[in-house]
């Protein structure tokens, strides 16, 4: 029998460790608040299957929790009968639902005692949302941001790759929006992350910066793609420092050591 951990403090560190199938939601509310672009719907109760457990309950607490469990364990079956008979022994999936209790805990204990190593994401979806709120407002406070700001097509996502390269701090939230920009207006490759997963890729990326180098990012609408942008508040106006350096064109090497030498003006 394998084993059941359940992620929580460093929960999202560890979530970027996961390839996004082998991310799992287990509750019916999946496109309201999935975490993850690609992460698979695997319900244990239907919308219409939960109604009918919570009305039960409500009337007779150990009638409901029979039912519940009828209807959880046929579907755990399906479950495993779908999307676990072809999967290698080495699968690792991360489990979450609402609260992460017994939805995703019954799912999880099923999976370990086939043998897979199992993570659950300990307090639910609810717990992890807050986290992510709070960083998005806690962590910028800790940089200082050099933006970078021009018309379309001034080469601004070129210098930030280039800066990246020159192991600068880069916050591309184009790249992790997964899109070209609001004028553009393209995928790079694929679909956009959900809401929230792009949230957490922030939150992730500011995570591994250090306080005493600047952070380079581009200046931003409101959204890109689909996706909400961070408010100028959340970002490079709560607490840290924030200089504009304009990019006008021309010489991408001449353009490149003006915006160097600003790091240091």
């Amino acid at each position: 029998m394998s084993s059941v951990d359940f992620l929580y403090r460093d929960a999202l560190s560890s979530m970027q460790s996961f390839t996004m199938p082998s991310v799992l939601s287990v509750f019916s509310s999946f496109l309201q608040v999935s975490i993850a672009c690609g992460a698979i719907n695997l319900p244990v109760l239907s919308n219409i299957e939960r109604h009918e457990v919570g009305k039960l309950y409500s009337e007779d607490s150990f009638k409901g929790r029979i039912y519940g469990a009828q209807l959880v364990t046929k579907n755990i079956s399906q479950i495993i009968h779908d999307h676990v008979t072809e999967k290698p022994k080495e699968y690792s999936p991360l489990i979450y639902c609402w609260r992460g209790g017994q939805r995703s805990q019954s799912v999880a204990i099923v999976m370990a005692q086939i043998g897979f190593n199992v993570f659950v994401l300990e307090k639910g979806y609810k717990t992890y949302k807050a986290k992510v709120k709070e960083c998005l407002e806690k962590l910028p406070t800790q940089f200082t941001f050099k933006v970078l700001s021009g018309p379309t097509g001034s080469g601004k996502t070129h210098l930030l790759s280039q800066l990246s390269a020159l192991g600068e701090q880069v916050l591309d939230l184009e790249g992790l929006a997964n899109h070209k920009g609001s004028v553009l207006g393209w995928d790079i490759n694929g679909s956009q992350p959900s809401q929230k997963w792009f949230d957490s890729l922030i939150v992730d990326r500011l995570r591994r910066f250090t306080p005493d180098k600047v952070v380079w990012m581009e200046s931003e609408s409101v959204k890109i793609g689909k996706l909400h942008v961070p408010s100028s508040d959340e970002l490079d106006n709560s607490g840290g420092e924030t200089a504009v350096a304009r990019v006008c064109g021309g010489s991408a090497d001449g353009t490149l050591r003006s915006v160097i030498q600003s790091v240091t003006a």
